[in-house]
C-alpha cells in the first residue's frame, strides 16, 4: 500500500505539465532540452501500464513539439517512469521497452514508416543507489561476438537522492518540496522535512497552493507513523498550516488509515471509504452497496489510499474491483 502512496503523490504533483517540464530540465541532454519546445507540453490520455502493474508504475505519458520539427519529423513523446521502491527494480527496463510499443502500436496499425521517439526517464527515490540494469545491454553476456547483436535501449535515470544542490535553487517551491518530500519517504531527516515544508499557509487561501499543501500533508502522514504528526507541526509556523496538519491528521490518523495498521475491520474500512468518498464526490445508493459488498482488506486499503489524491470518484471505485 505503502508504494501506490508514492505513485499517487508523484502523479497529483507531476502529472502537470509545468512540473514535467522541471523533471525535463534535470534529466535531459542539453541538446535535446534545446530543441524541445517546451510551451507545447502536453499530457496524453491513454494508460499504457497493465492493470496489474498500476499500484508500482506511474504511467505519465506526455507530448511535446520539436523545434526542428517538419512534416517529416513526428512530435516528440516524453515517457515518464515513477520507480518508487527502496530497492532498483531489474525489471524496470523490461517494463518501460513494453510501454513504448504500445504507444508506438496506433502509429504500425496505420502502416505508419516512421515512429515519434520516445524519450524514457526513470524517477528513483530510493534510499541506495540504483543498482539495477541501466542499459538493455546489462541483461546480455559481453561476449565481444554478440555485442553489436543486441538490441540497445538505456533510459535516462533521475536520481531523486543525487540532485545536485546547485540545481534546486532553478525550481519551483512546489517541485522542490515534492522531491523532498519524496526523499523523506526513506531518508527520514529533519532538514529534508523542513525543505519539504516551506510553502507555509497564511489566511483564507485557495487554489493551487493549499491543494498541494494538503496533498503533501496527507503524503507525509500516511508514510509515516503516527508520531510523524508533533515532527511536523514543530516544522509548520502559521496557525492556518497547523490547522490543515491537524485536520488531515484527524481525518487519516484518528480513523485507523496509518501504514501497519492490522486490527482494522471490514465494516471500518467500508464505513470509513464510504464517509470519505461522501463528503468529497457524493454517493449513490448503488456505489454504497458495492462497497458494502467488498471483503478484501487490501483493495478496501488500496481505495482509502488512492481517495487521497483522486480527482474522480471513479478512481477511487476502480481500486476496489
Amino acid at each position: 500500500m505503502v508504494a501506490s502512496l508514492h505513485d499517487s503523490f508523484f502523479k497529483f504533483v507531476f502529472s502537470r505539465p509545468e512540473r514535467a517540464r522541471e523533471l525535463l530540465s534535470l534529466s535531459l541532454p542539453p541538446d535535446v532540452l534545446d530543441d524541445l519546445d517546451v510551451g507545447t507540453l502536453r499530457p496524453v490520455k491513454g494508460n499504457f501500464v497493465p492493470a496489474e502493474l498500476r499500484e508500482t508504475y506511474s504511467d505519465l505519458l506526455f507530448e511535446a513539439s520539436l523545434k526542428s520539427s517538419t512534416k517529416n519529423h513526428p512530435d516528440l513523446f516524453v515517457y515518464f517512469l515513477f520507480e518508487h521502491k527502496s530497492a532498483a527494480d531489474p525489471s524496470t527496463l523490461l517494463q518501460l521497452l513494453g510501454y513504448m510499443i504500445r504507444i508506438w502500436e496506433p502509429y504500425h496499425v496505420r502502416n505508419t514508416t516512421r515512429l515519434p521517439p520516445i524519450i524514457s526517464v526513470i524517477v528513483y527515490h530510493g534510499r541506495e543507489r540504483w543498482n539495477a540494469p541501466r542499459s538493455f545491454s546489462d541483461y546480455f553476456s559481453p561476449t565481444l561476438s554478440m555485442a553489436a547483436l543486441n538490441p540497445e535501449f538505456r533510459p535516462l535515470l533521475l536520481d531523486v537522492g543525487r540532485i545536485s544542490k546547485e540545481t534546486l535553487p532553478d525550481l519551483s517551491a512546489v517541485t522542490r518540496s515534492a522531491l523532498s518530500a519524496l526523499r523523506y519517504a526513506f531518508e527520514r531527516r529533519e532538514g529534508l522535512l523542513r525543505t519539504a515544508l516551506p510553502l507555509e499557509i497564511t489566511g483564507n487561501p485557495a487554489g493551487e497552493i493549499l491543494d498541494y499543501f494538503r496533498g503533501l500533508i496527507a503524503y507525509l502522514l500516511r508514510i509515516s507513523p503516527h508520531e510523524e504528526e508533533s515532527a511536523i507541526l514543530k516544522v509548520v509556523r502559521t496557525k492556518a498550516s497547523r490547522e490543515v496538519v491537524v485536520t488531515i491528521a484527524e481525518k487519516y490518523i484518528n480513523e485507523g488509515l496509518t501504514r501497519g495498521r492490522t486490527e482494522g475491520t471490514l465494516v471500518d474500512r467500508r464505513g470509513v471509504l464510504i464517509r470519505q468518498l461522501e463528503k468529497k464526490f457524493g454517493i449513490t445508493q448503488e456505489e454504497r452497496t458495492l462497497i458494502e459488498q467488498v471483503d478484501d482488506l487490501d483493495r478496501l486499503a488500496a481505495g482509502l489510499d488512492e481517495i487521497l489524491f483522486a480527482e474522480s470518484k471513479q478512481q477511487v471505485l476502480d481500486k476496489l474491483s
